[in-house]
């Protein structure tokens, strides 16, 4: 009970139903806590937490959908122990008071705090309808569609070899004539009685 203050307690039990109140003291109630203290073995600690769990629902600072788990915390046992226990609260305590502490969990009675509005958007609106263009007024020409650039490709350049040198043949011009040649007449032969001078011919004296 450390967490809710005595004075929230207090105000909390003097405004349960009177029969609520004559259930949290009778002795039946006393007995069925030590009777679950020795079936789930609790020491004497767990039987006070036991308590206190149990005077939390009644008061109301417990609501119904958390007070299985809040067993299963304050006991330290497992989901399926802490739901034995709630039932045989259910059949042994609450049962005869259903009523009254369904009461103490209306919906009017619980507060919700309004959830806080929505921030401005600023996202732009679609355009849902297609603006309509009056009949006086002429209609604008789409814009052209530019004609596609075609690819070119440009082929690979060979590389260029060194070629060989060419010998040019030389060709003489048809207009040229050919050499003709000089035909030469042979000596005139040596008349009788002329002395023709030999060089090798040794002198006479």
């Amino acid at each position: 009970m450390d967490e809710m203050s005595q004075e929230e307690i207090q105000k909390r039990y003097e405004r349960l139903p009177q029969a609520v109140k004559d259930v949290m003291f009778q002795e039946a109630t006393i007995d069925k806590i030590e009777e679950l203290g020795k079936k789930y073995g609790l020491l004497l600690d767990k039987m006070g937490a036991l308590s206190d769990e149990i005077a939390l629902f009644m008061v109301g600072l417990t609501h119904p959908n958390d007070f299985r788990g809040r067993i299963r915390q304050a006991l330290g046992l497992s989901d399926m122990k802490a739901s034995e226990i709630v039932e045989e609260l259910n059949d042994s305590i609450f049962k005869p008071i259903r009523e009254q502490l369904a009461g103490l969990h209306r919906p009017e009675e619980i507060e919700v705090p309004p959830a806080p509005p929505p921030p401005p958007s600023f996202a732009r609106q679609p355009i849902t309808q297609t603006p309509t263009m009056s009949s006086g007024s002429a209609p604008i020409p789409k814009p052209a569609t530019p004609p596609p650039i075609p690819a070119t490709t440009i082929p690979p350049t060979a590389p260029m070899l060194p070629t060989s040198p060419t010998t040019t043949p030389v060709i003489f011009p048809s207009s040229v004539p050919a050499a003709t040649p000089v035909k030469r007449e042979p000596p005139p032969a040596p008349r009788p009685g002329t002395i023709i001078n030999d060089p090798y011919r040794e002198p006479v004296e």
